[in-house]
């Protein structure tokens, strides 16, 4: 079953001052890194979430992704997933496609997670990557709780994958990249990355 990755980049940004989908980790963009990396990990079919006033991403995002403005920024993240879940759907069917869904502002995990996920992903389960006992991002959902995210219900993601868990179709896998726990909303966030990429040699 193909998985479609969905990029959050509808967020306000408040803390940062700035777009975070724009700021740059080894002369790229946090949105052009992520990309790549799904690019290279197979996954050719995108969707952006961005808000109305994000018009300096277009130029980004062109023939390379499609876009969906987040008509629900009062609910948050979820907002944006619950506008994305009709590009999910298999055509002519009422099944969802997989669901890759990956917050701009946890932009450096790495190609080898991201395939391992996909390795380890089917229909029915939830794959969360796990950093020293700490849950991280992005979050794959197989299709069967794609459509879940329709239910007025569900406020975050958070509610599927307790749901995934409650059902037993949870699958935590756990890597050794740091990456997967980072969560950029502050310039003080952003030059700690900036010191671990150097640092790293990425």
């Amino acid at each position: 079953m193909k998985t479609v990755l969905l990029i959050l980049a509808a967020g306000s940004s408040t803390r940062m001052g700035r777009t975070k989908a724009l700021l740059k980790i080894g002369g790229r963009t946090f949105i052009q890194k992520i990309l790549e990396t799904g690019a290279c990990a197979g996954l050719l079919d995108i969707v952006v979430t961005v808000s109305s006033s994000d018009s300096e991403l277009l130029p980004l995002l062109a023939e390379k992704a499609r876009l969906l403005i987040n008509t629900r920024p009062e609910l948050g993240p979820v907002g944006g997933i619950k506008d994305a879940v009709s590009k999910m759907l298999v055509p002519d069917t009422n099944d969802y496609f997989s669901m890759l869904m990956w917050p701009v502002d946890c932009p450096v995990v790495s190609e080898a997670v991201i395939k391992r996920m996909l390795e380890h992903a089917s229909h029915d389960n939830v794959v969360v990557p796990i950093y020293h006992g700490k849950s991280g991002h992005p979050v794959l959902f197989g299709g069967a709780f794609v459509g879940e995210f329709k239910s007025d219900e569900v406020h975050s993601a958070r509610d599927i994958i307790a749901l995934a868990d409650k059902k037993g179709s949870l699958y935590r896998l756990v890597v050794d990249d740091p990456a997967v726990l980072d969560d950029i909303d502050s310039p003080t966030d952003y030059n700690r990355l900036l010191v671990r990429f150097q640092a790293d040699g990425r």
